[in-house]
């Protein structure tokens, strides 16, 4: 078993939208070996070229990130016989401007458990999917984490295209043994909520649920425009997150929150901002914001939509 070295890069094409991912596989050293890691990966939908170098062991994917993802492909490689050096801990959450779950890598398989114990929050997000009212269409579920909020999407609406995107790579796993199986009408993607890659005006709602509150007031304000963006005119954007505290108990509760995710993007949540910046991005907000009191803070559901 060879180990192959992730040097990632995002490359455009004349749409803008497709991803280079370039590997270095060092025993990847004959004709026979790049064509067995080529045959493997070829089996992804959304594969646009392949170049392996056998002489130097370089291997460059180019994919559309609306069919694959990074991981998608290294696993891939892996599934050829050759071990895959994936990012460092130390080297993926901050520098790509994202919180592990619960603010630790460690807790990651902990955090569907948690969630269900502390928010109840099949409850809740049961009630925000059958709002949704959807038929068929495409909806994004934005920073999908363990696919919790996806699975509920798609067995509520299988006529709509669901996607889903996140860039934990440990969440997305956790995500793809529930959906895969099942639900052949979900997409899942590796990428940031402050770049989607997906197409002007191309969802009827999209839904983001506990995600925020990892953000910086900058990150906020860039991932809700890049929301209208990709929202065709008229569809809806429902934003799940802490909120103002409905009352005193409920903000000394929300400390733990902000001791595990930090402080200074959860300032905001405190602050009540989010209706602010939402008008500020240029959304229609329909209704007041649903109140959920939890043993941890207070959740507000915002429902706007895009003139």
């Amino acid at each position: 078993m060879s180990r192959a070295t992730d040097n990632t890069q995002s490359g455009d094409t004349s749409d803008g939208r497709s991803r280079t991912l370039q590997l270095t596989v060092p025993e990847m050293d004959c004709p026979s070996c790049a064509g067995k890691v080529t045959k493997s990966v070829e089996k992804l939908d959304g594969i646009e070229e392949l170049d392996p170098q056998p002489t130097t062991g370089a291997l460059t994917v180019t994919f559309d990130p609306l069919n694959t993802d990074e991981e998608m492909v290294l696993d891939r490689v892996e599934k050829a016989g050759y071990d895959v050096q994936r990012p460092t801990e130390e080297a993926t959450p901050r520098k790509q401007g994202f919180v592990p779950a619960l603010g630790y890598r460690i807790l990651t398989p902990l955090y569907d458990p948690i969630l269900h114990i502390t928010l109840r929050e099949k409850k809740w997000k049961s009630a925000t999917v059958e709002r949704l009212s959807l038929e068929d269409g495409e909806v994004l579920d934005l920073g999908c984490g363990t696919g919790t909020l996806t699975v509920e999407i798609a067995q509520h609406y299988p006529d709509t295209a669901v996607h889903g995107i996140d860039i934990d790579p440990a969440m997305l796993a956790i995500a793809r043994d529930k959906i895969m199986k099942d639900y052949q009408h979900v997409q899942l993607v590796r990428g940031t909520v402050t770049d989607l890659p997906y197409p002007d005006d191309h969802f009827d709602s999209v839904i983001s649920s506990l995600v925020f509150h990892h953000l910086t007031t900058d990150q906020k304000l860039v991932t809700m425009s890049e929301v209208q963006r990709v929202l065709r005119p008229g569809g809806e954007f429902h934003l799940i997150d802490w909120g103002r505290p409905a009352s005193r108990l409920q903000r000394a509760s929300f400390y733990i929150i902000q001791l595990l995710d930090g402080f200074d993007t959860t300032s905001d949540n405190i602050d009540g901002k989010h209706p602010v910046f939402l008008d500020q991005s240029g959304f229609k907000e329909e209704t007041n914001p649903e109140i959920v009191r939890t043993p941890l803070g207070t959740i507000r559901i915002h429902r706007v939509t895009k003139p």
